[in-house]
């Protein structure tokens, strides 16, 4: 897996099967934050949103918490920790591969346990059928 690699929006929304407007808003929320490009030399005045292997490693961990019943606002307030947690292992894919995304509810009995390796097994095969 190639952790230079950067994605276009439209390659994430694939891979993760999001709209292009969860991106646009996680984005404007400042949940993700992906490099901007802007000006004409794209063919449009707009924007384009260029995201590194880490940053698909994030949106994998927001959909995974999302789609297990967590709401916006809880995913909000635990990705901080999260990311803080991903970090050192930024672009070391042995370690990343081994970790874990745990998130407990003291409210309500949720415990969720996220493999990060799962999300890298998803970009990884969702990106290699694109390139064949």
């Amino acid at each position: 897996m190639d952790w230079t690699q950067t994605f276009k929006t439209e390659a994430v929304c694939r891979i993760f099967a999001v709209s292009k407007r969860n991106i646009q808003y996680w984005t404007e929320q400042k949940l993700l934050k992906p490099k901007m490009k802007t000006g004409k030399a794209f063919g449009h005045g707009g924007t384009i949103r260029e995201f590194s292997m880490f940053d698909l490693v994030i949106v994998g961990v927001m959909v995974g918490l999302r789609r297990k019943g967590l709401s916006l606002i809880k995913v909000r307030k635990v990705m901080p920790y999260i990311v803080a947690k991903l970090q050192p292992a930024k672009f070391d894919g042995i370690r990343l591969n081994r970790m874990r995304v745990k998130v407990r509810s003291r409210t309500k009995k949720i415990r969720i346990v996220l493999k990060v390796r799962d999300i890298l097994k998803r970009i990884e095969t969702k990106t290699k059928r694109r390139t064949r």
